[in-house]
């Protein structure tokens, strides 16, 4: 299935995380929402790439995959919808104006549109707010939402 998702992750512990290209950045203790797409079918549908971001063991390739390797970080939602056009840059507009976050790391996840980043993290860390929010941004979006809680 093709679609938008974003993930929330919980960074235990404050962290120093290499990130490819971009080097080594430290990353705050607390909540954080990355925002992807899956345009493809197999390994690069929504099922493909959630599934991926949950393995510990795999070939870093993408930003995201950076942060997840590390101990502290721990994915405790998945919130997708189906979506046949690609999101990404109007969902993370749309946490922009309904959330208050702060980015940690320029172009993280952004690397080929003009978004400053589609990772944040979120100064209220309360996960039920977070998703009530999130729920909200995809009906804005006319999107279904589902959630999974990993």
């Amino acid at each position: 299935m093709k679609g938008i998702y974003c993930l929330l992750i919980r960074l235990e512990g404050s962290a120093c995380v290499r990130i490819g290209k971009i080097g080594i950045r430290f990353f705050k203790k607390g909540v954080y929402i990355y925002v992807g797409s899956a345009t493809g079918i197999g390994p690069t549908s929504l099922e493909g790439r959630i599934g991926r971001h949950v393995k510990k063991n795999k070939r870093c390739y993408w930003h995201i995959d950076y942060f997840l390797k590390t101990d502290e970080a721990l994915i405790k939602y998945a919130i997708f919808s189906k979506a046949d056009a690609i999101l990404e840059c109007n969902m993370v507009k749309c946490i922009e104006k309904y959330l208050e976050i702060e980015y940690p790391v320029k172009e993280f996840g952004s690397s080929d549109c003009s978004c400053f980043a589609h990772i944040f993290r979120v100064k209220r860390e309360s996960e039920i707010h977070i998703l009530n929010e999130l729920k909200k941004i995809y009906q804005e979006l006319g999107l279904d939402p589902k959630i999974i809680k990993l």
